[in-house]
């Protein structure tokens, strides 16, 4: 890795490390230790190579607010790891392509909640057997971020939920009423969760990609009550948003005639089809938004093949900015320069429609 990916590296950690942390974090504390650190080493670049260097942390994070192609010193860097348009603040926000390249093993303790609670949940249904309970949880996650207390109870009641009743329990937490707005709780129009407000007094979905496709269009009101529970945010970055793009192709794919199961073998991969043929396919959705970080992700698959083709599917909004997005991916991944198949959405459906013709 070299010293500018570095940089930009911890950068974004700090970042997703900053925006993790409610009001009483930031007053306690002004700056995480990889927001500071990337500071210091960004000074020493620029010094080191004759640049102008920035005075304080605050033009570093002005800066983050603009495309890679205007960060004058690391303009004559040879850089496989940013396109141009890439930047780590938008709307006043962390975006995707800032979380994509930050640490997880550096913002501990969001991994750790949710990795501990998920594979306890993954484990008991394996334990009863209960692919159906494993999809379960997965789907509540996913479509109800923001649930009612008797609601929530509801679904815990019903076979096979009931197994994970008390985990699940732990996953959801209340909504702090001073989060509404006029009596009300305004939610993103696509994931459902509650909006967030930004130091200019603007409020947005926490996830960029909600932002770029709901922009103009209003959000969900829900009168506020203290009856209101929300996924706790580890699980709303990990689950929730990444789980919407794999939801929404499989709700497509049943319309064709499909038989689709979600998340199969406790989730080996995202979608397992069989095709009126009677053949199966498999499909990993990947919802990443800089395409060179997904690259050094992409391996082979490492467990036993119980499909005849495998492919990775691209979701279409992530070719609105970037129409090379599948080239550039297939161009950096040496696994799908080899044998894997990746398409972009509308590429997939239309290879789908050949095939059930």
């Amino acid at each position: 890795m070299d010293t500018a990916e570095l940089i930009l590296r911890e950068l974004a950690t700090g970042l997703m490390s900053l925006h993790s942390r409610d009001e009483t974090m930031r007053q306690l504390y002004a700056y995480p230790a990889p927001l500071q650190r990337s500071f210091e080493r960004l000074i020493l670049y620029t010094v080191s190579h004759k640049l102008p260097s920035p005075q304080s942390l605050m033009d570093i994070l002005y800066l983050c607010t603009k495309p890679m192609a205007e960060w004058y010193m690391f303009a004559n860097v040879s850089q496989a790891t940013w396109a141009e348009t890439d930047r780590l603040i938008n709307w006043g926000l962390p975006t995707a392509f800032c979380e994509e390249l930050s640490c997880d093993n550096l913002n501990v303790a969001d991994e750790l909640e949710q990795n501990q609670i998920f594979l306890a949940l993954r484990r008991l249904c394996k334990e009863h057997n209960s692919q159906r309970g494993y999809v379960g949880f997965r789907r509540l996650f996913i479509e109800r971020p923001i649930i009612q207390e008797f609601e929530l109870a509801t679904h815990l009641m019903k076979t096979p939920l009931n197994l994970l009743a008390e985990p699940l329990r732990s996953v959801y937490e209340p909504i702090p009423l001073i989060m509404s707005s006029n009596g009300s709780f305004r939610l993103c129009p696509s994931c459902g969760v509650i909006l967030q407000r930004t130091i200019h007094n603007e409020e947005h979905c926490e996830s960029d990609t909600c932002r770029e496709l709901t922009s103009k269009i209003s959000p969900k009101e829900i009168p506020a009550s203290a009856s209101w529970l929300r996924l706790r945010r580890p699980f709303r970055r990990y689950i929730t948003h990444p789980g919407l793009a794999e939801v929404r192709l499989a709700r497509q794919l049943e319309k064709s005639n499909i038989q689709v199961e979600l998340w199969p073998h406790f989730d080996r991969y995202d979608l397992r089809l069989t095709l009126p043929s009677g053949e199966v396919w498999a499909v990993d959705v990947k919802d990443w938004s800089n395409p060179r970080l997904l690259a050094k992700h992409l391996l082979k698959p490492d467990f036993p093949i119980d499909y005849d083709r495998f492919y990775y599917v691209i979701p279409q909004h992530r070719l609105k900015y970037n129409h090379d997005y599948v080239r550039v991916l297939e161009a950096y991944s040496p696994y799908l320069q080899a044998d894997g198949k990746a398409l972009s959405e509308r590429q997939f459906s239309s290879l789908i429609r050949k095939h059930t013709a």
